[in-house]
């Protein structure tokens, strides 16, 4: 009879109470004997300690409490039914270098002392989304890979705490991912991970205490932006040190950032929300984040319009100006529809809304300064502009006087004290007026202008 192909790892021979040229430990026919299969397990364990490398395991297996004090070796292994290994210890280094749990598996509360890798292993198959992978509270003493794992259904990392590096390079998350609570006190490399489009991926009140990184790889081509399409949730994070935190190319759109402290993360060529708004000309967009778009009940305002600041002096220290004036112009918007704001500052923040554009925007203050123009220009020529030199007033029914009138409204404005007309009656009101608002509009255009402009 033919050696088993993994005759170096089982000892065994080929085609034993199975249809393949497979020892019953490595074969996948579902057909093989389960008590044979354990009669063999059995005799392995013995010879060959913890090394169970290709091992097909065919029924619900069952490491409870298990306590493996040398290095174990699931690598290349399939579980066909449940994997449990709650509270297990794995004291000398665990190795599911691909390994495929058909089904789900959990980890609860297990400890791993030595290094760990599940790199390329698969979580469930294809297709499957109610399927719960858990990690709940596992703690890792040294570093853990997931490179290039794949998780169909629900990953749980609940309150597991990293104590060395933990590695999701290139990690596929094709249900929801649960980050929450979970404690990174080194590296964490995220980068090229795919979050599923439809489900949420949760690091609320997660720790990072290590460089942590978020960012997008080439694939087929093109670049497929990490989080895209998909609702994450950062709210409450805590970051140490504050500059530890990256965002890379990110999709940040449906990302919400209450409690974060961002002001140091750095945030390179990410997407964020587009936030509606009424303008001049109809609705406008500007951009925001999704804690406005979406805040998952009544808006948070005061939180919101922690956000925007943080980010504002976050995108004004690297000299991203234009990204920092949206902003800052979101930060004003939330402390103006905060219901705890008081009347009058309400007022003042709706008029350099609509007047200023929040020092943001060039079209309010341009298009009040050409209203202003006109109609003081007319109210010249209804209550009466008189010329110096003894002629006639002004007359709203000539072209020219009104081109006199516009000329004379714009001098007004700009603070050109013009010595060829003067105003009569009600008219030196007017003249006041102007006198005292034009140059604050002006003003204001000129101050967005240059947040335009600035570098």
């Amino acid at each position: 009879m033919a050696k088993c192909k993994y005759h170096e790892i089982c000892g065994r021979n080929g085609g034993e109470n199975t249809e393949e040229e497979l020892c019953i430990l490595h074969s996948e026919d579902p057909a093989k004997s389960p008590a044979a299969f354990e009669e063999a397990l059995d005799e392995h364990r013995q010879k060959n300690k913890y090394n169970f490398q290709g091992i097909v395991f065919p029924g619900y297996e069952r490491y409870r409490h298990a306590e493996f004090t040398e290095r174990v070796d699931f690598s290349g292994a399939k579980f066909i039914k449940w994997a449990d290994f709650t509270e297990a210890q794995f004291t000398q280094g665990a190795d599911f270098f691909k390994t495929q749990f058909c089904e789900g598996t959990c980890f609860n509360r297990a400890r791993f002392a030595e290094w760990t890798t599940f790199s390329g292993s698969v979580f469930g198959q294809e297709g499957a989304d109610s399927v719960a992978h858990d990690f709940v509270g596992v703690v890792f003493a040294q570093e853990a890979s997931f490179k290039e794992a794949q998780f169909w259904g629900t990953a749980n990392f609940l309150g597991a705490r990293f104590s060395g590096e933990a590695i999701f390079y290139a990690c596929e998350f094709h249900g929801k991912a649960d980050f929450g609570s979970t404690e990174f006190t080194q590296r964490a490399d995220f980068r090229g991970a795919q979050f599923a489009k439809v489900a949420l991926a949760r690091f609320r009140h997660a720790r990072f205490q290590g460089r942590t990184l978020f960012s997008t790889k080439p694939s087929d081509g093109g670049t497929v932006q990490i989080f895209s399409g998909s609702e994450v949730d950062f709210r409450d994070v805590s970051i140490e040190p504050l500059d530890g935190f990256t965002f890379r190319d990110a999709d940040l759109r449906k990302c919400r950032f209450q409690g974060t402290d961002l002001r140091k993360a750095e945030i390179t060529n990410a997407k964020w929300a587009e936030i509606p708004g009424k303008t001049w000309f109809g609705i406008g967009r500007r951009s925001g984040v999704y804690d406005e778009e979406d805040p998952l009940g009544p808006h948070p305002w005061a939180h919101i319009e922690r956000v925007y600041r943080e980010l504002k002096q976050n995108l004004e220290d690297r000299r991203a100006y234009g990204r920092a004036g949206d902003f800052h112009y979101g930060e004003k918007e939330a402390r103006r529809k905060n219901a705890e704001t008081s009347w009058g500052l309400w007022f003042w923040l709706t008029l350099y809304k609509w007047v200023g554009g929040y020092g943001e925007r060039c079209l309010p203050p341009l298009v009040c300064a050409a209203g202003l123009l006109v109609v003081s220009a007319i109210l010249y020529l209804l209550l009466g502009l008189h010329p110096k030199n003894g002629e006639t007033t002004l007359s709203w029914t000539s072209l020219s006087d009104w081109l006199r009138s516009s000329f004379y409204s714009f001098r007004i404005m700009t603070l050109l004290r013009p010595d060829d007309l003067a105003p009569v009656g009600y008219a030196k009101n007017v003249h006041a007026f102007e006198s005292l608002l034009g140059p604050i509009l002006i003003g204001l255009f000129a101050l967005a202008l240059r947040q335009k402009l600035k570098r």
